[in-house]
């Protein structure tokens, strides 16, 4: 349901700004519009206002602005000068740039709400690397906070994989700022190339290539919530229950626990908690959940209680203020937009697979997982959505936005419009290489549900 939820919500408030702003542009500039549609295909709703059809279409995976042409459409006299085709290279090139433009502001705008809400997230304590990994040669057998990696400052785990990846691609050394439990501090400085020479993944997986995992405190497993519906809640668990043994298997700690789960789904086996100061014994089935990359894995639906000391040291919410928010989200949607070429780069020189390309479903698990974890976390999700629609619309391929912006330049350099024959070519070109890229994303969807 969250998954549905969240990706009609994305859809609708991306794709639907994304049109807004040629919609806009041409109006501002007085060009026609004969149809605005959000989404493809036949009309669910419609409806005329002012000689322009608004419609709502059944198929939400894109929209379309519709605008005059005297050879399909009536078009009065007096408006016949105004129509697209008969504009300034300038004026049709600023209502093509208008809706990239606008997903680009609305990124923006995202990112300085959530900078200045703040998003509760761990700090980046890494557990020791598995041998042989990148990231054992750093951490050795030790559990280290990343303060900074080549002076960039890290305060949350969730900013290490694309402050890492931009590290890597853009220097031949990696210098990691380190604190230990006990606020011993150091730096490590350390070749790039072994952390380069690996498949390039998307971030989760890459971290995981690099032997980077996310260290947890060592925890009591007493519960602090049981979610709706879960597998603990249908075994009968609940807050404020200490878990003492899994099929006699001694627990005391939480985070052994969490690994012991996730490697046993549809397990059935039997808990001993503590309750009210009485020993029980609950039989429970352990859930099922997909990772990312399409596998299985266990999944009970509980949280622990977390001390406020432990908390403290463990947890980190960044606010900022209106002004510095609104100078750092340029600089954090820079960095994201860097990753986004540097992996399209990837896929064309074959660097890594085509696995990295995700489709309606990948965006719908995204958007549902976002939503799930509150409205900061679906606006964060939101703003790299309409980024990454604005970015690559403007890249210079047939029917996107980059491509009509490149035959404008050629045009204007050449001082002669294109032939109508030269632009059919060139639309049914864009028409199969959209068509290839949906089939494409839609079968990595698939492979990461279905696996294979």
């Amino acid at each position: 349901m969250f998954a549905i939820v969240g990706f009609l919500l994305a859809v609708l408030l991306v794709v639907s700004v994304h049109e807004w702003g040629h919609f806009y542009a041409a109006r501002r500039l007085g060009v026609p519009v004969v149809r605005f549609s959000i989404g493809m295909g036949a009309a669910l709703w419609s409806k005329k206002i002012a000689g322009v059809e608004y419609r709502l279409a059944w198929l939400p995976l894109g929209g379309y602005v519709l605008f005059a042409d005297p050879k399909e459409h009536v078009v009065a006299e007096s408006d016949r000068s105004k129509v697209l085709s008969e504009r300034s290279l300038l004026v049709r090139a600023w209502i093509v740039f208008a809706g990239p433009a606008v997903n680009l502001l609305l990124a923006w705008l995202l990112m300085v709400v959530v900078l200045v809400v703040g998003i509760q997230s761990p700090k980046a304590w890494l557990a020791p690397g598995a041998v042989g990994t990148p990231w054992a040669a750093v951490s050795g057998q030790q559990t280290w906070q990343v303060n900074a990696i080549n002076g960039h400052e890290i305060t949350q785990f969730e900013q290490l994989p694309v402050a890492l990846l931009n590290a890597v691609s853009s220097s031949e050394t990696l210098v990691f700022s380190l604190q230990s439990w006990q606020g011993e501090q150091k730096q490590v400085a350390v070749s790039a190339q072994a952390w380069k020479d690996l498949a390039w993944k998307n971030p989760a997986e890459q971290m995981s290539l690099w032997g980077m995992k996310l260290a947890m405190p060592v925890l009591e497993a007493k519960l602090a919530a049981v979610e709706r519906d879960s597998a603990a809640a249908k075994a009968g668990l609940q807050e404020g229950d200490v878990i003492k043994l899994v099929d006699g298997m001694v627990v005391d700690d939480f985070s052994v626990l969490s690994q012991w789960i996730k490697g046993h789904p549809n397990q059935a086996v039997v808990f001993t908690v503590l309750r009210n100061d009485q020993l029980l014994s609950l039989p429970v089935v352990i859930g099922v959940q997909m990772t990312p990359e399409g596998n299985e894995q266990g999944f009970l639906g509980v949280r622990p209680v977390m001390p406020d000391a432990v908390m403290a040291n463990w947890l980190s919410r960044s606010k900022l203020s209106l002004l510095d928010a609104s100078l750092a989200a340029p600089e954090k949607l820079w960095a994201l937009t860097r990753l986004t070429l540097q992996a399209i780069g990837r896929l064309l020189t074959g660097q890594s697979g085509l696995e990295q390309i995700s489709g309606p479903v990948g965006i719908a698990e995204a958007a549902g997982s976002s939503l799930e974890q509150g409205w900061i976390r679906f606006f964060q999700f939101l703003a790299l959505l309409s980024l990454s629609l604005g970015v690559l619309n403007l890249l210079p391929l047939p029917l996107l936005d980059g491509g009509h912006l490149f035959l404008y330049a050629l045009e204007a350099i050449n001082g002669k419009a294109f032939s109508e024959t030269f632009m059919l070519v060139w639309q049914k070109v864009g028409i199969v290489l959209i068509a290839c890229l949906t089939l494409l994303a839609i079968g990595s969807d698939l492979k990461r549900l279905f696996g294979g």
